[in-house]
């Protein structure tokens, strides 16, 4: 079954975000290395149905990826290791 999404202002997602990191920093601490956005809000184009898109950089052995709704609003979470985001990093062409 496809979730619906339902629109959220900007207030509100951001909340979600802040709230979503200070989770994170709590779980992790100072082994939480980095916090960002990705897909449709990094890129700027988001609207009031998009879901949420954010990757962490952990200081760990094991890399995770979650599927989290806050309400009806769908949170999708990839946590990296650190070694794994400096794979991926330099996997990347030259779009950077």
């Amino acid at each position: 079954m496809k979730h619906q999404m339902m629109e959220i202002s900007n207030e509100t997602r951001e909340s979600i975000i802040r709230r979503l990191l200070v989770l994170l920093q709590d779980k992790y601490g100072n082994d939480l290395l980095f916090f960002g956005l990705k897909g449709s809000m990094a890129r700027g184009d988001f609207d009031q149905r998009s879901d949420i898109d954010a990757f962490g950089v952990i200081n760990g052995d094991k890399s995770n990826s979650f599927d989290l709704y806050y309400g009806d609003i769908s949170i999708n979470l990839s946590l990296l290791t650190f070694d794994e985001a400096c794979r991926k990093v330099t996997s990347l062409s030259g779009g950077w």
